[in-house]
């Protein structure tokens, strides 16, 4: 499974939440918090390549940062799931 993550979709919460429920096909049980998400990465048993496209630089917010250690944290703690970071736009 390759999925792209576009982080324009992740700087509020309720719309972060509801955006990778629907990408990634969540259970109607999960959380709509970090914890929850967490939980959900890391039971990823499909090999996983996500690619994760930040938001632009001035729009990132402190929960989109914490939002993003979730992914990292999850890519490190479960084999089956890949994360390559995009670089931020205006990066050289």
């Amino acid at each position: 499974m390759v999925l792209t993550v576009n982080g324009e979709h992740l700087l509020e919460p309720e719309q972060a939440h509801a955006y990778l429920r629907e990408l990634f096909g969540f259970p109607a049980y999960y959380g709509n918090n970090l914890d929850a998400l967490y939980d959900m990465l890391t039971q990823i048993t499909e090999p996983s390549f996500i690619i994760f496209q930040p938001a632009a630089s001035d729009r990132q917010s402190g929960f989109y940062r914490r939002l993003l250690r979730v992914f990292c944290d999850a890519a490190e703690d479960n084999p089956a799931l890949q994360l390559q970071l995009e670089d931020e736009p205006g990066a050289e």
